[in-house]
């Protein structure tokens, strides 16, 4: 597995520097973009909206400027793995196969068998000849569990015993790695934990950390300009799923478990490199998309055959958002549409072998998820912090309507096609030795996955 690939020496790189990066063409002759994917861990729509009418995240609120902005956008886990699979692969996680709780895939490693049979979007760019490099904090997005796929660099870093932050390498190294960009276009993967918990120190609350996260977004956006590839480069700014939720009594809505607003809905900032007064702003925007969007801006050939669908382009029928996976507590799946959200727990012999299980069912499950309806109906229009489930009351004839069209489509998505195929494992599990496992269990500790 490549990890931790070598970098330039950074006083190397500055002499880099002051040549601008000059996009290369396709064979029809069009620019290729440098693609940037930024992901800032448990960031939901609430948050960035808070941070930037609040005036504390500059940073995100210029590059919202330069940017479209979606208001209605939704990953679909709420928790990291298999929300940032669905990113780069552009399938829902039941398709990748990260759809298992984090209990069983981390503690367990009950995920191997499941061998990918697509591509990822750093395959796909680098066939067309992008140089292709990941930074990120080490964790649950660790290149062990299948996110590293088709990087040529795949750099992770942990949170460090007594500053409980990532983005300071995270950022160093990317920063070096720009620096050395020659007239190749490049892909570049930027995460971070640290408004994930235990929060960098000293910066206990949403507010600190989420300024401290920007002024970092504020040198990468600076060094983007100063060498010239800002307006050119294709820019995606979101957040895997939502943490320091809105509780409501009665709601299992946890990190790591729920379906609701607070969960999947999530900030997304995409900075094309030309003009898009056309792009419909107020559709529903889904992590999904993003593969066929990116492509699509990069005129590449559509090998891409997945659910997904180009923001690009103009969607024929109502849009709507399919999320799954929980983490913990209870095996739910959800359809998000312009007004109605459906959340289906399942009750199955899987269901209840699980809650026998502490690494899926606890403490925090049996304080807040103990009873947990079958179906919840909410009209998001009408309420949008999801307080009425509407399957409560009475119905009216419309609403009867939505929910049998929403119980016909969940049939379908609980039955998705898979783009993976069971394999046999022989030999070892993974390729890390020794003093990688235990990085990477410390790192796993720390972010609360294992004790």
């Amino acid at each position: 597995m490549k990890l931790k690939a070598n970098l330039p020496n950074l006083a190397s790189c500055v002499t880099l520097c002051a040549t601008l990066m000059q996009p290369s063409c396709n064979n029809n002759g069009s620019v290729k973009p440098n693609i940037i994917l930024i992901s800032i861990d448990c960031l939901n729509h609430r948050q960035f909206d808070t941070a930037v009418n609040e005036g504390y995240a500059p940073s995100f609120a210029a590059l919202e400027a330069d940017a479209t902005q979606y208001d209605r956008a939704y990953a679909h886990a709420p928790w990291t793995t298999p929300s940032h699979m669905s990113m780069l692969t552009g399938l829902y996680p039941s398709q990748h196969g990260r759809d298992v709780p984090y209990g069983l895939m981390i503690r367990q490693n009950d995920y191997y068998p499941r061998l990918p049979s697509f591509e990822t979007l750093a395959q796909r760019l680098g066939n067309e000849g992008y140089e292709t490099a990941a930074f990120v904090g080490q964790g649950s997005i660790s290149g062990i569990y299948g996110l590293d796929q088709g990087f040529e660099i795949f750099n992770e870093h942990r949170k460090e015993n007594g500053t409980w932050t990532d983005l300071n390498k995270v950022s160093a190294d990317a920063e070096q790695w720009l620096a050395a960009r020659n007239d190749n276009p490049f892909f570049l993967f930027f995460h971070t934990y640290d408004l994930h918990g235990p929060r960098p120190t000293g910066l206990e609350s949403d507010r600190d950390a989420i300024q401290y996260i920007d002024q970092y977004i504020e040198r990468l956006v600076l060094q983007l300009k100063s060498q010239g590839v800002y307006d050119s480069t294709l820019i995606i700014f979101t957040g895997d799923h939502g943490s320091e939720m809105i509780e409501t009594d009665g709601k299992c809505c946890v990190h790591g478990a729920g379906h609701y607003e607070e969960n999947l809905r999530v900030p997304l900032l995409i900075k094309f490199p030309f003009k898009t007064e056309e792009i419909n702003k107020k559709t529903i925007a889904r992590h999904i998309d993003l593969v066929p969007t990116i492509m699509d801006v990069a005129d590449l050939k559509p090998t891409y055959d997945g659910p997904g669908t180009s923001l690009l382009r103009p969607l024929e029928g109502e849009r709507m958002s399919f999320s799954e996976a929980d983490g913990r507590c209870s095996l739910r799946r959800a359809l998000v549409t312009d007004r109605y959200k459906y959340i289906y727990t399942l009750n199955d012999e899987r269901q209840a072998l699980l809650q026998q299980d502490e690494t899926f069912f606890d403490e925090t499950c049996k304080t807040i998820c103990l009873e947990v309806p079958t179906e919840e109906l909410y009209d998001l229009m009408k309420d949008p912090f999801e307080k009425q489930n509407l399957l409560e009351g009475r119905l009216t004839m419309e609403r009867e309507k939505h929910l049998a069209s929403l119980r016909h489509q969940m049939s379908q998505h609980l039955n998705l096609p898979h783009y993976y195929t069971e394999g046999v494992v022989t030999g070892p599990r993974n390729s890390l030795d020794e003093n990688e496992r235990k990085e990477l269990n410390d790192a796993l500790k720390a972010l609360g996955y294992i004790n």
